[in-house]
């Protein structure tokens, strides 16, 4: 065969450390050393963060994953009422992607949103013990026109984006763990304290 890899160890590379993940997982955590590692991209990395709650909670926590996407938007538009939209609607800030399946695009979308618009001044778990988490099963790429279009939907709640040039320039891509547990009608994050109604299919890999 042509140097293609069979088998990867799932030991951290720079550590020694047992990598974390399940079967489907495509990324895998080392805790000690903080950090994410491609499977399909081995031994490339993302930093890894684990967010504190800022809501108390009442049940055992358990991790979701996210791509945390920083970067810079650029619109232009040749209609200047879609140029003052674009200047007078609030900006998202750091574009939280899920790095899973299966949770309802509604959810999903919505709480890219609400997490651009509201996640400011978090706290990260720098001991990162014990914690369990949902797997990343979906393979980073495209964050570039990920978070261009997450832009895009937000603008075009106020304003048509049709024949508008938009860019989105990424200055840096983390994994992020979010907190959430199990409610009664479904599951509740941690973060803004948000319910996802009738959902209970996500579960952490143990």
């Amino acid at each position: 065969m042509s140097g293609e890899r069979l088998f990867i160890s799932l030991v951290c590379p720079e550590c020694g450390a047992e990598l974390k993940g399940g079967a489907p997982a495509r990324v895998f955590l080392c805790m000690a050393c903080a950090k994410a590692f491609v499977m399909d991209r081995f031994p490339e990395s993302m930093r890894l963060i684990v967010l504190k709650p800022t809501i108390a909670p009442q049940a055992k926590i358990f991790h979701v994953p996210f791509f945390k996407i920083d970067g810079r938007f650029r619109f232009s538009a040749p209609d200047e009422h879609k140029v003052r939209a674009w200047s007078n609607m609030n900006p998202l800030r750091v574009i939280y992607y899920p790095a899973f399946p299966n949770l309802r695009n509604l959810y999903s979308e919505d709480l890219t949103f609400r997490y651009a618009m509201g996640l400011d001044g978090v706290e990260t778990d720098d001991e990162r013990k014990d914690i369990s988490f949902v797997d990343g099963t979906r393979a980073p790429g495209n964050f570039d026109t990920i978070a261009r279009l997450v832009w895009l939907a937000h603008l075009d709640r106020v304003a048509d984006v049709t024949g508008a040039e938009a860019e989105f320039t990424v200055s840096g891509v983390d994994y992020c763990l979010v907190p959430f547990e199990r409610a009664e009608d479904g599951l509740k994050e941690l973060m803004l304290g948000l319910t996802l109604k009738g959902f209970a299919e996500l579960a952490p890999n143990e």
